[in-house]
């Protein structure tokens, strides 16, 4: 029964992997590593691993304070657009002989 439970409760863990933000921020893990280094990124990383993580509410902070006005109403528009179906003609097709 405890693995049911587990199954059902997904609890989303509080940090983001190197490779998770990159993908998300869509750039390449040596970038996300350039901005650690420039003290840009809040990480954690054990003594001795070479695993880095990063938390995600500082990320989802850092995405809100750059996240311009412009960029937040164009992702709405983007939301709104549908598709438009292909324009399928009435006229029948002519039949060509050689």
């Amino acid at each position: 029964m405890s693995s049911e439970h587990s199954k059902n409760n997904k609890i989303q863990s509080p940090w983001i992997t190197q490779k998770e933000l990159a993908s998300r921020w869509q750039v390449s893990q040596s970038t996300i590593i350039n901005y650690r280094n420039k003290g840009e990124l809040l990480f954690f990383r054990l003594p001795g691993s070479t695993r880095v993580l990063y938390p995600l509410d500082e990320i989802l902070k850092l995405e809100g304070q750059h996240t311009t006005k412009e960029v937040q109403i164009r992702q709405q528009q983007l939301t709104e657009i549908k598709r438009k179906k292909p324009v399928v003609s009435t006229k029948p097709q002519k039949e060509w002989r050689v």
